[in-house]
């Protein structure tokens, strides 16, 4: 089973993605929640997650920062973002940081359960 944290300024887009999830249950568990990328330090040093599902725009550190911060520090952790922005500058930076996939609010479940299975495969391939 894959671990994986909820990185989101809004408790109610957490809890949205969580029921999202919830066909996949048998696959993947949620360590933890997060509302912003400081939150989410925490918890990746506590449960070192297999997978962050991420916001872009968010108070206190945000996704570009906790993107820069996990591609510096070499953590190994799959990354889908989630974000109602579709600006080029945070696809971009997505991009370039190796994300599995960057999906636009509101989430369209499929979407969401597509990215989940890719990054399930990115992990099992590098596990060889």
């Amino acid at each position: 089973m894959y671990q994986f944290i909820i990185v989101d300024d809004e408790p109610l887009i957490r809890l949205g993605t969580l029921k999202k999830l919830e066909p996949l249950k048998d696959q993947i568990h949620c360590s933890g929640e997060a509302g912003n990328g400081k939150q989410a330090l925490k918890l990746i040093e506590e449960f070192h997650p297999d997978l962050v599902i991420l916001d872009m725009e968010m108070p206190v550190m945000d996704g570009t920062a906790l993107l820069q911060y996990l591609e510096a520090e070499h953590i190994p952790a799959k990354v889908i973002v989630i974000s109602g922005f579709s600006d080029f500058a945070y696809m971009r930076t997505a991009i370039k940081s190796g994300v599995v996939d960057y999906i636009l609010k509101p989430i369209d479940p499929q979407d969401l359960n597509n990215a989940i299975s890719s990054a399930i495969e990115q992990l099992e391939r590098a596990a060889g």
